[in-house]
């Protein structure tokens, strides 16, 4: 585009002033170059947005700060969302819990050797009561409504875990649909409501990967902003609102056009 754009310029001017322009060769190809990388700098981050890292969603009916943006959910300050099962398993070996899922990876990074504790925060602080009692060969027979949250906290992490899907007893897969995982992000942003102290919240692409819901990962960014939004019309949540994306997810969201639906979509 920029040696089209360029070339269309000098011709032009050539045919029309009848005058010879004496461009040296390299010259131009430096040129074209220099204006082709200026181009797509501009172009990606104020017009199509694709080398954005960060954006802001408009929420002018609450006192928040909603952002969605790529990095380390880890790195983050404030609280830390993490999608779990209906039981609240604990056990990480690949047939209940995978050691692939963020679930699983949380575990075993934090409560490497102490996974009674989060047992005994996780049952401390939920507030929804079991809805029924199921006995499985493994793993925990108690089962819990969609958005049921509890609180874990440990080597100054804060966390949220929130029953995003929900578990076939006989063969332990996991699975939920685009209403249940805004089922269970309302529920977890109530909670958060009462625990996060105007603390910042931190929340990953829920539904991808082992939860299992079969829709783009685009779609789920705005599924989250939806859910987000609708959960604020009852109240603030917090100050600040974060959706973290994975850095292997650059080059494949484009962050501007959360920004440009959001904000100005009608």
């Amino acid at each position: 585009m920029a040696y089209g754009t360029m070339f269309l310029f000098l011709e032009s001017f050539e045919v029309l002033s009848d005058i010879n322009i004496g461009f040296n060769y390299a010259v131009f190809l430096t040129s074209g170059a220099v204006l082709g990388v200026l181009f797509y700098v501009f172009d990606g981050f104020l017009i199509e947005g694709y080398l954005k890292s960060e954006v802001q969603i408009p929420m002018e009916f609450c006192n928040t700060s909603l952002s969605i943006k790529f990095g380390d959910l880890f790195e983050q300050s404030g609280w830390k969302v993490v999608g779990v099962n209906d039981f609240f398993d604990s056990e990480v070996n690949d047939i209940v819990i995978s050691s692939r899922s963020l679930h699983g990876f949380v575990l075993r990074k934090f409560w490497p050797h102490n996974i009674e504790d989060w047992e005994a925060q996780i049952e401390e602080s939920i507030n929804e009561m079991p809805i029924e009692s199921v006995e499985r060969a493994m793993g925990k027979s108690v089962r819990y409504p969609i958005g049921t949250t509890g609180v874990g906290r440990t080597h100054d992490h804060n966390f949220l875990f929130v029953a995003l899907t929900k578990t076939d007893e006989t063969n332990h897969v996991t699975s939920a649909t685009a209403e249940v995982l805004i089922r269970a992000a309302r529920g977890m942003l109530a909670h958060a409501r009462e625990v996060c102290g105007n603390q910042p919240l931190n929340i990953p692409l829920m539904g991808s990967e082992l939860a299992r819901v079969n829709i783009k990962k685009s779609m789920l960014v705005d599924l989250l902003v939806a859910a987000i939004q609708e959960e604020s019309q009852h109240g603030r949540i917090t100050k600040e609102i974060s959706i973290i994306l994975t850095p292997d997810l650059k080059g494949k969201v484009n962050l501007k056009n959360y920004h440009r639906n959001w904000g100005h979509g009608l």
